[in-house]
């Protein structure tokens, strides 16, 4: 088989196994469960923890797809593709079965010690992906092959910092600043200041106290990605006395 290194977006990291549409798919195969008892197929589930769509270029991407397959000692191999379509699906005995297409370009993806597929791959440009691909397991029975299929998007980030008078924050008083970076929920932004204090107030803003002889204070924007704060940048803020 074929291997390619994809070059896309920071480092993807996922874990892949079963999405939740091959339950529908291999639904018909359930009778067979006796003459697949390494692999019964009333037992096969799929999880996907927490994965973001939006991700900022140079940033992580992390998504795990759990397989929850009991009673089986079979690992899978695991073929990734980002060439569409992913693979061929096509009908025998009235079942829906799938297949590698012959000209697919498939990278075979490394499977743990508990059954997962772990897929690394460097993302260094923007844009808009998609990928899939099947999931084989081979059995004394016969063979089976699951699809998967997911997407992400990987862009710049922006943030906007602004008080309740554009960019103007008054001494000794409390003032709220409103805080947000498209692409990344409220609880994955930090946000600090030079001078002064700054803590959480109501949704999407910010209490900054400043005190003291300052001209200027700076608010410095980062986010928490799991795997390190990274820093985004920071809004000057002229202080004035009312």
């Amino acid at each position: 088989m074929k291997k390619k290194t994809i070059l896309l977006s920071s480092v993807l990291l996922i874990s892949i196994v079963l999405l939740s549409q091959i339950i529908s798919g291999c639904a018909s195969n359930k009778n067979k469960e006796q003459s697949n008892p390494d692999l019964p197929i009333d037992e096969i589930g799929a999880v996907v923890v927490a994965p973001r769509e939006f991700i900022i270029k140079d940033d992580m991407y992390s998504a795990e797809i759990l397989v929850g397959v009991k009673k089986t000692s079979v690992d899978p191999t695991i073929y990734l593709t980002y060439q569409s379509p992913f693979y061929e699906e096509y009908e025998e005995d009235g079942e829906t079965k799938y297949r590698l297409l012959k000209n697919g370009d498939y990278e075979e993806v490394p499977v743990d010690k508990d059954g997962k597929g772990i897929y690394k791959t460097a993302c260094l440009s923007h844009g808009d992906f998609n990928y899939g691909g099947l999931i084989h397991y081979e059995l004394e029975s016969g063979d089976i092959w699951l699809p998967f299929e997911s997407h992400y998007i990987v862009g710049s980030t922006g943030f906007n910092v602004t008080g309740p008078d554009a960019y103007v924050i008054y001494r000794g008083e409390e003032n709220l600043i409103n805080v947000s970076v498209s692409g990344y929920p409220l609880e994955m932004i930090n946000v600090s200041i030079d001078h002064g204090s700054i803590s959480p107030a109501e949704f999407g803003k910010f209490k900054v106290i400043v005190n003291g002889d300052y001209d200027k204070v700076v608010v410095s924007i980062a986010i928490n990605t799991g795997d390190g704060v990274k820093e985004l940048g920071e809004q000057e803020f002229v202080v004035r006395d009312r």
